[in-house]
């Protein structure tokens, strides 16, 4: 799929809080004062440095695309359906790399990058291409930024880009630190008076950025690009480079087996332990891995490894002081999160910026001013990467993203082929709509439309190996604990099974001992097994990851002794599944879907 890099500029509406932090501020803010009171007039602009103004209308089109006044639809749909024809963000086609960076620390552009950082990126890369540089260029200027639907070679673009983000970011913070202690005792020793305000370069905790990635093999990536783009020169040391290469490194770790997906083997390859934390103190000359959090600048954490320090509201040991001063928070790969543990991110984010509980040995004449008035959050930027748009990252936009510069979020392009067109095989695919109040009630419609219409349809076949695939776990041991009351002919596969286990199940099933065989979305991630002798294939849910559809759809049929069998696959949705539904049927037919009164739909693949 070709990426177009087509932007929306999104303000933040203004709160009280927020005026008045930017009436406390000095010189800085001057220029952001007059943009908040453009966003009370209903205005939205771009505020980068050329200047460029577009308009987000995909706010407005939910309504278009599914006929409903729910609230919800709007809030955590927005971007369900509407690509809006925005400007191509193509000026990375017109200037080079070395040419947005102007010049040292002395320049008056706060976003510049440093010279050492350009010279060894050009160094080892040779050049920063347009995807690069339009990923890079959104996130120097400290915008809250949104990229969803990333490919595995567009992840490699963006964990450079990051990358050199938060280094340039860190040397630049610590360089001005360092340049105001010596003043500062250059001043003492000379008892000269000065203006304290002018000294306001830090937050009550040192730690500015924190990367949350989902296995050790992400985090020695990111951390690999950090290192090469500071260890320019034997001036410039890294500590303790042996003791990280035996942690996250892949060494000591079997490949996999090449019949397994690409995705698969790109995501997959090497340590995937999802229970880590790593501190890097980071100064001018040195990089000190494994530092203490208190002590460190970036601090890269798998949200489980985190957690277990953070803890939640409940925890009396809970220690959360360090994330008081993030300036920035990347969550690398989100997609993955939604197969470990969701709530570890929406915890860690509740504990961002909070007023810390100790002081920590912070000289606060030193403490910018916002940071006292408790407005870190209005400061923060966040950059989320993803495979994919879910409901959950728009739930982390409109609660813990406040950023006063605004909001960047990358449009794909149309979908005109969706995931229908790469099954194989010649079946036929019934979409049935349930009805549903709310949001909030969906769970229950759908195991009521499952358990009182499907399952008795699905019951009454003869001799058929059906699969049901759930994608969510809590839908799994609902729907388990139902078919052992009523005595179904079942077996069920998690995540939690192990490998040999799960084998000796696919293979009574496929002899037609058994006639369900339960299997989680989360059981196909980590696994990707093909299972034999599929007759019918049901969806409970629609998957998150819309390329599973069509993995297992050219599953059915292979391995069954019996050709005359009637293969098919079937799926229940309703209205707040569009972003499932959407790549694989297409944007075309998501939108009849949704908004006819049919109630079923079908679709026929593989045709002669």
């Amino acid at each position: 799929m070709k990426y177009v890099f087509s932007f929306t500029v999104m303000k933040r509406k203004s709160s009280n809080g927020l005026v008045e932090v930017v009436k406390k501020s000095r010189n800085n803010l001057k220029q952001h004062a007059s943009d908040i009171k453009d966003d009370q007039n209903g205005t939205i602009s771009d505020s980068s440095d050329q200047g460029e103004t577009t308009t987000d209308n995909s706010l407005s089109k939910s309504d278009d695309v599914v006929r409903n006044d729910d609230p919800m639809m709007l809030k955590f749909f927005r971007t369900a359906l509407s690509v809006s024809e925005t400007e191509n963000f193509n000026r990375a086609d017109k200037k080079e790399f070395v040419d947005f960076s102007e010049s040292d620390e002395s320049t008056e552009n706060q976003n510049y990058v440093l010279k050492r950082l350009q010279s060894m990126y050009l160094l080892l890369y040779e050049q920063m291409g347009s995807t690069e540089l339009s990923i890079f260029d959104v996130c120097r200027s400290y915008k809250d930024f949104v990229l969803p639907s990333l490919s595995s070679r567009n992840y490699e673009f963006a964990h450079r880009s990051i990358a050199l983000h938060i280094l340039n970011h860190v040397l630049k913070t610590r360089t001005l630190v360092l340049r105001h202690n010596k003043e500062l005792q250059m001043y003492d020793q000379q008892g000269t008076e000065y203006q304290p305000d002018d000294y306001r370069d830090q937050c009550i905790t040192r730690p500015s950025c924190l990367i949350l990635t989902p296995f050790r093999n992400s985090a020695y990536n990111i951390v690999k690009i950090i290192m090469s783009l500071f260890e320019d020169s034997k001036k410039h040391k890294i500590t303790k480079k042996k003791r990280f290469e035996e942690d996250f490194g892949p060494k000591g770790f079997e490949p996999i087996s090449e019949y397994r997906p690409q995705d698969y083997l790109d995501m997959m390859n090497g340590n995937i332990d999802d229970d880590f934390k790593i501190g890097l103190s980071i100064s001018p000359k040195q990089i000190r891995m494994y530092s203490h959090f208190y002590r460190a600048d970036v601090i890269v954490a798998s949200p489980l490894g985190l957690f277990q320090i953070v803890g939640d509201a409940r925890d009396k040991k809970r220690e959360h002081d360090f994330l008081s001063g993030i300036q920035v928070v990347c969550l690398d790969q989100a997609d993955v999160f939604l197969m470990q543990n969701w709530s570890h991110v929406n915890t860690i984010f509740e504990s961002l910026n909070v007023k810390p509980s100790a002081a920590h040995e912070v000289n606060f004449a030193r403490v910018h001013e916002w940071c006292l008035d408790e407005q870190m959050r209005y400061f923060r930027q966040t950059i989320i990467t993803s495979r994919f748009k879910a409901p959950e990252f728009n739930s982390i936009v409109n609660k813990f993203c406040h950023n006063f510069s605004g909001l960047v979020e990358l449009r794909t392009p149309t979908i005109t082929e969706g995931e229908l067109n790469r099954v194989v095989n010649q079946l036929v695919h019934v979409f049935r709509r349930f009805p549903v109040a709310s949001c909030a009630e969906q769970d229950t419609a759908r195991f009521e439309f499952f358990t009182n219409q499907i399952l008795k349809e699905l019951r009454d076949l003869p001799k058929c190996k059906i699969v049901l695939f759930i994608s969510d776990y809590f839908d799994f041991v609902k729907i388990r604990n139902y078919l052992r009351r009523n005595k179904y002919n079942f077996v069920p596969i998690s995540e939690y099974d192990t490998y040999q286990k799960a084998r000796d199940k696919m293979k009574k099933f496929r002899r037609g001992e058994i006639k369900f065989l339960l299997i989680t979305e989360r059981f196909h991630f980590f696994n990707r097994l093909f299972i034999k002798g599929i007759e019918r294939l049901f969806f409970y849910q629609l998957p998150r990851y819309a390329h599973f559809y069509s993995e297992l759809c050219n599953m059915i049929g292979i391995g069954n002794e019996k050709d005359s069998v009637e293969l098919s696959c079937s799926a229940i949705f309703c209205k707040y599944d569009c972003l499932r539904l959407l790549p694989i049927v297409n944007e075309e037919n998501c939108r009849k879907i949704l908004n006819t009164e049919n109630l079923t739909h079908m679709f026929i693949t593989g045709e002669k």
